[in-house]
């Protein structure tokens, strides 16, 4: 693929919460079935108390879908939401039989919990060097490239939509390197990535001699004061992250499958107890820890480590990544309920 898809999506899911009338939803995007057609993308609507998809559209795009969640923007004071596909690359969903890439981009709004189709558009012969939004941004992160001149149709910088649905810039990015809560490296640490809502508490994480680790950081000189270890084994999935309305750090450990080309584990390969962990986001120390359900025979996620979104009392992540391009696998939703302390699987699509 000549594109670089960055799949970071750390959208601030507090903005989306106040466009919802359910007080705890989520939105998702996946593939609609595992037999390409011309359109093969949606979006779906969960209502994270009952478990549910409450809505789901299709949307007129095809390729590659570029962001898992939904980019958000406020525009004149109704939030829209974005879903990106990039077609005419090597990836899922992708036909390779045009001229050059094809980036088309959906914009739609939520309103008595129904997903509203707004807008669809696309530009041709482009490449895509990124389109992003993390936690913190007032907009999203685009750089496209003409694929004939090789010039930038969009410099690299922040944009929101304006009533025309076009790109409207907002600010440059001088460098990619600058993002909100990222250290490029302390000590042998690399890639120092903050721990959303933890901010007061000084938490990063980071990928280390192949493992995740935790650091607390001493913010007057950027040392790190204390560490620890997230993820024992290349056999398990690792999600963990900060839950401001509890005060506690979670690590969960999950099973995981893959079926590609060029790997295959299932199950029962490695197998572990699935478990949370959960620590004193202070001190480190461990306060609990307790098995968890694994996930439903069939409905499976794929090997996916990172940090998780928190809404309400729940905390989510969504599986997406790809294990092989051809192959689809299903589109997995972990919830996790804290104030019960009871774990979910919700199959939400293909991936």
């Amino acid at each position: 693929m000549n594109c670089r898809l960055r799949f970071i999506g750390l959208v601030c899911w507090i903005i989306l919460l106040h466009s919802l009338a359910l007080s705890e939803a989520y939105v998702v995007h996946s593939y609609t079935s595992n037999n390409p057609t011309s359109y093969n993308v949606s979006v779906s609507l969960i209502n994270l108390n009952t478990l549910e998809i409450i809505d789901n559209i299709e949307l007129p795009m095809t390729g590659t879908i570029m962001n898992k969640k939904p980019i958000v923007v406020l525009v004149d004071d109704q939030e829209l939401f974005l879903c990106f596909t990039l077609n005419g690359c090597m990836g899922k969903n992708a036909d390779l039989s045009g001229n050059g890439e094809v980036l088309y981009y959906s914009v739609y709004t939520i309103r008595d919990n129904s997903i509203q189709l707004l807008h669809t558009d696309s530009l041709s012969a482009v490449i895509v060097d990124y389109v992003e939004q993390l936690q913190g941004e007032s907009g999203f992160r685009l750089s496209i490239r003409d694929a004939l001149r090789d010039n930038y149709l969009f410099d690299p910088g922040l944009y929101s939509i304006d009533n025309n649905f076009d790109f409207s810039p907002i600010s440059p990015i001088e460098n990619d390197n600058e993002m909100p809560g990222y250290i490029e490296q302390i000590d042998e640490f690399e890639n120092l990535n903050i721990i959303r809502n933890a901010e007061a508490d000084h938490l990063y994480y980071s990928f280390h001699n192949s493992q995740y680790w935790l650091l607390k950081l001493d913010t007057r000189d950027n040392s790190i004061v204390d560490s620890l270890q997230l993820r024992y084994s290349g056999g398990q999935a690792t999600i963990f992250g900060y839950h401001p309305l509890r005060d506690k750090f979670y690590c969960f450990h999950t099973n995981y499958e893959i079926h590609g080309k060029f790997v295959e584990k299932s199950r029962e390969n490695y197998y572990i107890t699935p478990d949370v962990q959960i620590y004193n986001p202070l001190t480190l120390e461990l306060m609990e820890s307790f098995g968890i359900p694994d996930y439903p025979e069939g409905n499976y996620p794929g090997k996916e480590n990172g940090a998780f979104d928190t809404v309400g009392d729940y905390i989510i992540y969504y599986f997406f990544e790809d294990d092989w391009f051809p192959v689809y696998a299903p589109a997995m939703l972990f919830i996790f309920n804290t104030r019960t302390n009871e774990a979910s699987w919700l199959r939400v699509g293909w991936r």
